[in-house]
């Protein structure tokens, strides 16, 4: 039973993680090629920013990922949406669960808590 709550956790991590990645790049790029759109850019310097973000999610993802195929597979497939870039069932499974498990190690998920804490306070 543990197991299978912890590949759940593993899971959500993953997905909550990856959406809130994809819904900060997407408004950077916006906010890049339109200066008009406003980031959300911290006053705290102490504070996580969308680009401390994106580089702890990235070094999470690379960290996770021992079979170098797979990983260029998945980042093309997740962080990119390329869809001819084609993953199985299994190594979804598999990228969901080890990426998962780095980003709860990493404290990225709850990404709430994520932005709230200092940012030079080292990760477990």
């Amino acid at each position: 039973m543990k197991a299978n709550r912890r590949q759940a956790q593993n899971s959500r991590a993953f997905r909550r993680v990856l959406k809130e990645y994809l819904s900060r790049k997407m408004k950077t790029t916006v906010s890049i090629i339109n200066p008009a759109v406003e980031t959300k850019i911290s006053p705290n310097k102490a504070v996580p920013t969308d680009s401390d973000f994106f580089a702890d999610c990235e070094l999470a993802w690379d960290a996770a990922m021992f079979d170098n195929h797979l990983f260029i597979k998945s980042v093309h497939f997740f962080l990119f949406e390329e869809e001819h870039y084609k993953l199985t069932d299994g190594e979804q499974r598999d990228v969901e669960q080890k990426v998962g498990r780095e980003f709860l190690k990493r404290r990225l998920y709850p990404t709430e808590k994520y932005f709230e804490r200092d940012k030079n306070e080292k990760a477990r």
